[in-house]
């Protein structure tokens, strides 16, 4: 953990700073050569959007820890009626990290002391701290000391020029802020010295199932899950029943304007894989979609829950962009649009929600999860879909999710498994697939294989990873501290990958 706290904020320093000219005790002649009895001098000036505050004002000289936040006031003075001001203190800014607070009005201006020769406090001095604290406000992040007297200046410097260039209203701290994310974001970036890596991707699958294939005999097929649990599956991938009447047929599919038709068995269209898991598919270019589709859902010996794969294969020349849908109906018969839980915390869903469990009487409680769709929910009718799918030429995208039934589980018990999945997916809910289906899913990542350090790139870039090697890619905001972490599929060693953001970054690595 960083240090929160300088042992260095003195005893003696704490108490004995002040205006030049107060009364103190007699001490050595320091820089500003009138026997004030302080050793430093800190001079300087306050300034508003509007100009100089006048006097009158009260400025504080505070010592920071290694964050930027302080820790201890060291001293105070008033501005002079030019809005200057000069401070003395024992404490020594090349020693301690020191900032000025100018209190104006209902507000406060600050600034990091690093011109003692005549330190200025204002809009952009404030934008400045704001920004290089987003960077230093993280533990195991960077740290003041990442941010020398010297950068310090720099970047004030770059912040005058660009709120100059851009006519930035300076009364207005969050346009400062957002306008030197855009305009010196880039330069925070490289002052800060963090550093990002991108590893090869790894995959929820170790390696690929036998896939055993037999006929499926006839429609429908039934599985029972671990917790005993039925699906009973029809020719088109949906479920029919359910265990007591949980559907009244659910996961159906449609890609684009077309549901997934029945596929008939006994056909090479319609097997079984390795004794769990029903195979429908492929249907070439489905309805003229440009897409060959394949459904593939499994149900677990030892778990509980169905998984359906939507497996999209572009075998044109060109990009093909598509909504897919998953649709039913509830076996309750239920009068409310509401659900008993939803990932987001309320009982209705919407694009927040990746999960949602509902109950009616005495019929099973249901849940759904389905990372990257955005759900709906209308008396007894359920879906969830996706919007505008890009799947590249000669490519092939997944889309999976996830059914569960609980005949003897309340909506509550199931929403808090459902909560614990969100934020890992075990293993188990992907067995059968194999490795490249497991990672063509853009919505459900592996293991986060580009991780950028506080300080790579500026405080919430966006940023965009391309594998030049592979066609992969992947996008993920900054955190505010500028570092990131986002997963990009089909990522090996010798790959090149692309880098850009918005804060200026573009370069292109190699995967070591």
């Amino acid at each position: 953990m960083k240090l929160r706290h300088w042992l260095i904020i003195l005893a003696v320093g704490a108490m004995l700073a002040g205006c030049e000219g107060d009364e103190g005790p007699v001490g050595p002649t320091g820089p500003s050569g009138d026997g004030s009895g302080f050793t430093y001098a800190y001079p300087g000036d306050v300034a508003t959007a509007d100009g100089a505050v006048g006097a009158g004002q009260l400025v504080l000289l505070r010592a920071l820890d290694r964050d930027g936040r302080p820790v201890a006031d060291i001293g105070s003075c008033s501005t002079l009626a030019d809005g200057t001001f000069s401070m003395g203190s024992m404490v020594d800014a090349a020693a301690t990290p020191l900032g000025l607070d100018a209190m104006v009005g209902d507000s406060f201006l600050r600034a990091f002391l690093v011109d003692t020769d005549g330190q200025s406090v204002s809009p952009v001095t404030e934008g400045v701290v704001d920004l290089v604290t987003m960077v230093t406000g993280t533990p195991e992040g960077r740290t003041l000391e990442d941010y020398p007297a010297e950068d310090i200046r720099t970047l004030v410097a770059a912040a005058e020029a660009a709120l100059t260039t851009a006519g930035t209203d300076l009364s207005d701290p969050e346009a400062v802020r957002n306008q030197l994310l855009t305009d010196i974001g880039g330069q925070l970036a490289d002052l800060s010295g963090g550093t990002y890596a991108i590893q090869p991707s790894s995959s929820p699958v170790a390696m690929d199932p036998p896939d055993v294939l037999t006929d499926v005999a006839s429609f429908y097929v039934e599985l029972t899950d671990g917790d005993g649990e039925l699906w009973d599956i029809d020719g088109d991938g949906s479920v029919s029943d359910g265990t007591s009447d949980s559907y009244d047929t659910m996961f159906e599919l449609t890609v684009g304007a077309s549901s997934f038709p029945d596929q008939s068995a006994p056909s090479a269209t319609a097997r079984i894989e390795d004794g769990r898991e029903v195979v429908l598919g492929p249907v070439v270019d489905l309805d003229g979609s440009g897409l060959d589709v394949t459904r593939k859902i499994y149900v677990p010996e030892n778990g509980s829950f169905a998984r359906f794969a939507e497996i999209l294969v572009n075998n044109s020349g060109a990009d093909v962009t598509i909504d897919v849908l998953v649709d039913g109906n509830l076996g309750s018969d239920e009068s409310t649009d509401a659900v008993q839980n939803s990932s987001s915390g309320d009982t209705t869903v919407d694009a927040a929600d990746v999960w949602m469990t509902m109950k009616w009487d005495d019929d099973p409680t249901v849940g759904f999860f389905f990372p990257g769709a955005t759900p709906a929910k209308s008396s007894d009718d359920v879906q969830y879909g996706w919007t505008d799918v890009v799947v590249p030429a000669g490519q092939t995208v997944v889309l999976l999710h996830w059914g569960f039934q609980g005949s003897s589980k309340l909506p509550a018990a199931m929403a808090a498994e459902l909560a614990l999945i969100e934020d890992s997916i075990p293993g188990e809910m992907f067995t059968g697939l194999t490795v490249a289906e497991a990672v063509a899913d853009p919505f459900v990542a592996g293991a986060d294989n580009a991780i950028g350090e506080a300080g790579s790139v500026a405080p919430l870039a966006a940023v965009s990873l391309d594998n030049l090697t592979s066609g992969s890619s992947a996008a993920v905001d900054a955190a505010p501290d500028g570092s990131f972490a986002a997963f990009l599929a089909e990522t090996d060693s010798g790959d090149q990958v692309h880098v850009t953001a918005s804060d200026g970054t573009d370069e292109t690595v190699t995967v070591p």
